[in-house]
């Protein structure tokens, strides 16, 4: 969020890119080779030669946080847990509700003046219940759907609206969870666990328009794994 707030920020990690990505990833600076390491990274995020727009780059250093933060981990911890145990994974893709990103961009905001407008608009709308700035999907905003965080990120108690029949149908997930999860439903569409065979992982695409979905970001997780990070981030775990 920081980044859509500030362009010198994204400037500055572009000009220091193989301190940033190290940090970003969690890689030592004396990991062997890691000049070359960052550069495979970079290769996958912002290929030789691309030219993006500012929205474009925004996006990929989102893919980049998601990635070295949640999204590598995870895929490798529910690719080894379902051979042993059920895993049912999911994937949050709804925008337009409540999300704790309104909360990062007020955080992150740099100068006072920037800090007092976002301030003053961020109270402005929880006093009239007027929706915020659409960011994207943010960490934590299923949570949000499914307990009641009062003023700061309530979900509306209109029963006909979007986001109380969304709230009311992940709760009633959540239950048929932890009743029957052999029997779960969302909206029509079936969630069952990931069997133990080496098909792609598939997510159930928790959204207006649900399904069941191979992992959304097979393709990156693969190309880091490519890179030996799977491994680097093992063998650092456990020294």
């Amino acid at each position: 969020m920081a980044m859509h707030s500030s362009d010198e920020i994204t400037e500055n990690y572009e000009k220091n890119w193989d301190n940033c990505i190290l940090w970003t990833f969690g890689i030592p600076e004396d990991t062997p080779n890691v000049k070359e390491l960052a550069v495979k990274i970079k290769e996958i995020y912002f290929p030789q030669n691309s030219n993006l727009t500012k929205d474009q780059k925004l996006e990929q250093f989102t893919k980049i946080f998601s990635d070295a933060y949640f999204l590598l981990s995870t895929s490798h911890y529910i690719s080894v847990q379902r051979q042993f145990s059920p895993i049912y994974s999911y994937y949050f893709n709804r925008r337009g509700g409540p999300s704790t990103s309104s909360i990062l961009h007020l955080v992150t905001c740099k100068g006072i003046v920037k800090v007092l407008k976002s301030l003053g608009t961020f109270i402005y709308n929880i006093i009239t219940g007027n929706k915020f700035q659409d960011y994207g999907v943010c960490h934590n905003d299923e949570l949000i759907m499914l307990f009641n965080l009062k003023m700061m990120l309530n979900v509306s108690k209109k029963p006909q609206s979007a986001d109380y029949k969304f709230s009311k149908d992940m709760i009633k997930l959540w239950v048929d969870f932890a009743r029957d999860p052999t029997s779960m439903i969302f909206r029509g569409v079936g969630f069952s666990k990931q069997e133990p065979t080496d098909k792609p992982l598939q997510y159930l695409e928790l959204s207006e328009d649900p399904r069941m979905v191979d992992e959304p970001f097979q393709e990156r997780v693969d190309e880091l794994k490519s890179v030996g990070l799977i491994e680097l981030c093992l063998s650092l775990a456990t020294k």
